[in-house]
């Protein structure tokens, strides 16, 4: 009973270090337990112990779930330094207990999470969304030292929990060569920090060498003599490390999509600029602005400044190109029907850089669009007055020049109907135009006969005498647009409509008188 106690006690000693993550120390009371059970069996009340045993292995299940779902939590919250001395737990562990921690589906969340962290780099890459960019790179550089350094040096003790993780390093974490994990597994298995001083290196190895230093016969590791080996390698190694070199080559990792966004910005912004797409023109420009954020995360840093002037240039060379071809439509508009088309296209994008681009000053001149809307505006007064010369205080002068006054008005309707930017200031125009000849007693008769004209496509440029000199089709559809567009030629029909039919119509009056009823008899029983 005595001998059962001690060995009961032993395992409940056991149970207490793995909550203090005593593991060393578990483990030997273990091993005392099962060598005493094996040597004195006979002795040892069977069924005691075996309860013991039982409440031992409840307590490793515990700390075993309990650090699978810290050593979780940690790398998913980014918590780096934590997540080392999980990982450093998880060494113990297996050193010690020689038993599976069960870190397979962690490992797999933890992939998961790494794998979501390099597609949201590359998504915000894509987006130019320059700050996520930068918290991305840092997050996954901290990553990589934790991969290279602890968790390379458990893979290389035990791989078994963590070959998805360690696939995932060589995939993505290595910078191009080995020696990256090769001088993280040295600080790791010290247990320093990359690039600490010599004292800091050499009070590590004289702490990890008093336990498996060969002529002090320690019995924590199996083969206490090779241990001792590679301490003195590591150390060795460490202080041969240049202190930044690690660092700098941590600093290395993804640093090829950070040196990738001037060339990609500069393209995006042709592409931009080639198919008008401003909005995200926009973006792109605010990114070049932005590059600065990113630029010390690689050496040499990125030429932000030269990035940032030559998409300004891009932009502002385009802004020059629109305003050269708003003044050739203009200049065009009387000889190509097409030009004024062109036009307002060309102004409908200069007005959408205007809205998106006028507080940079070195990309977007305002006073270049208020020139083209002052140039536009003088034509559309230009022609009102023209079309005013034509309007005559006598009928037969007016008459006489009514076809002079409706290829004025198709003048000024094509810019009604091909630039809907000045479409108000043109309406008004017309709108007056045709108001003054309400005034006058021949009015409407004068604006029968001119909505005639127009309606039968009687007056604008001509073709050449080899199309057979006739209308211009598109001048033709501008008369129509005229006549539907304005209340004074339907209100003109009406009245020229009932003053011709008024002899033809008969009194209301005499039209009920008129009117008869008949009875009408009918023999089918269906009515």
């Amino acid at each position: 009973q005595m001998l059962t106690k001690e060995l009961v006690d032993l395992l409940e000693d056991a149970s207490a270090s793995l909550v203090v993550q005593r593991y060393q120390a578990a483990a030997a009371n273990r091993a005392a337990v099962q060598h005493s059970q094996y040597k004195l069996r006979q002795h040892i009340h069977r069924p005691r112990l075996e309860l013991a045993w039982i409440m031992f292995k409840e307590s490793v299940e515990k700390e075993i779930e309990s650090l699978c779902r810290d050593i979780e939590s940690a790398v998913l919250r980014g918590a780096i330094e934590e997540s080392t001395k999980l990982f450093s737990r998880y060494r113990e562990w297996r050193r010690h207990m020689k038993s599976a921690c069960q870190l397979v589906l962690v490992t797999k969340n933890i992939c998961t999470h790494i794998h979501q962290y390099i597609h949201s780099l590359e998504e915000k890459s894509k987006a130019f969304d320059m700050q996520s960019v930068r918290d991305a790179v840092l997050v996954l550089r901290q990553i990589g030292g934790l991969l290279n350094g602890i968790v390379a040096l458990c893979c290389e003790e035990d791989s078994s929990d963590l070959a998805e993780l360690n696939d995932l390093r060589l995939c993505h974490f290595s910078a191009g060569s080995r020696e990256l994990e090769r001088v993280g597994k040295q600080y790791a298995l010290l247990g320093v920090e990359p690039g600490s001083t010599r004292s800091v290196i050499e009070s590590a190895f004289r702490q990890g060498s008093r336990d498996c230093h060969p002529d002090r016969g320690s019995t924590t590791y199996i083969d206490s003599g090779k241990m001792f080996i590679r301490l003195q390698a590591a150390r060795d190694h460490c202080l041969a490390t240049p202190p930044d070199w690690y660092r700098q080559q941590l600093n290395e990792l993804f640093a090829s999509d950070i040196r990738a966004l001037p060339d990609s910005i500069s393209s995006q912004v042709e592409a931009c600029l080639e198919q008008r797409s401003y909005e995200k023109l926009k973006a792109v420009v605010l990114a070049a602005d932005n590059l600065h954020v990113v630029s010390d995360l690689v050496q040499p840093p990125l030429p932000y400044e030269e990035t940032r002037k030559n998409v300004f240039a891009a932009v502002k060379a385009h802004t020059l190109t629109l305003e050269a071809e708003i003044r050739t439509c203009w200049i065009k508009r009387d000889d190509d029907s097409a030009a004024l088309t062109s036009l307002s296209e060309a102004l409908k994008a200069l007005e959408t850089l205007n809205r998106l681009f006028s507080a940079y000053s070195n990309i977007y001149s305002v006073q270049a669009m208020q020139d083209i809307y002052r140039a536009v505006e003088a034509e559309i007064d230009t022609l009102s007055e023209q079309a005013r010369s034509f309007i005559k205080t006598t009928k037969d002068e007016a008459f006489g020049c009514l076809l002079d006054f409706a290829l004025q008005l198709v003048l000024l309707g094509r810019v009604l109907d091909d630039l809907p930017q000045f479409r108000a200031l043109t309406r008004m125009k017309i709108n007056i135009l045709l108001e003054s000849h309400t005034k006058s007693p021949w009015g409407c008769d004068y604006l029968f006969r001119l909505g005639m004209v127009l309606e039968q496509g009687r007056v604008g440029r001509l073709l050449s005498e080899a199309d057979g000199g006739k209308v211009r089709p598109q001048d033709e559809r501008v008369g129509k647009v005229i006549v539907s567009e304005f209340r004074h030629f339907r209100d003109v029909l009406t009245v020229v409509w009932n003053t011709r039919t008024a002899s033809t119509q008969r009194d209301a009056s005499s039209i009920v008188k008129s009117i008869t009823s008949k009875r009408v008899a009918c023999s089918s029983p269906e009515h």
